[in-house]
């Protein structure tokens, strides 16, 4: 059974108001915003060696799943999310 402490992906939370405690998981999914014609939203999911990006957030579920459990879940309604190496910072606008 695998410990939180190996679990591959950081995800870092930061609001207008605080930065969250970091939560350890093995999958996170995001919401992705639609584009001008509000087509082509969604989710977004990312595991351990995803490349490196930036991703417009949209209004859903911010979801952290380790070992197939959630392990953590919160509303979005925008917000701008950067994946570096393992590590997916997202920072909340509301």
């Amino acid at each position: 059974m695998e410990t939180t402490d190996s679990l591959p992906l950081t995800l870092i939370i930061i609001t207008p108001d605080k930065r969250m405690p970091d939560i350890l998981s093995d999958s996170i999914t995001l919401p992705v915003r639609d584009n001008k014609n509000g087509k082509n939203g969604g989710s977004y999911g990312i595991r351990k060696g995803h490349i490196s990006c930036l991703i417009a957030l949209g209004e859903g579920e911010i979801t952290a799943k380790a070992q197939s459990c959630v392990v953590f879940t919160k509303p979005c309604k925008s917000g701008i999310a950067e994946l570096n190496r393992d590590t997916v910072t997202l920072t909340l606008t509301e």
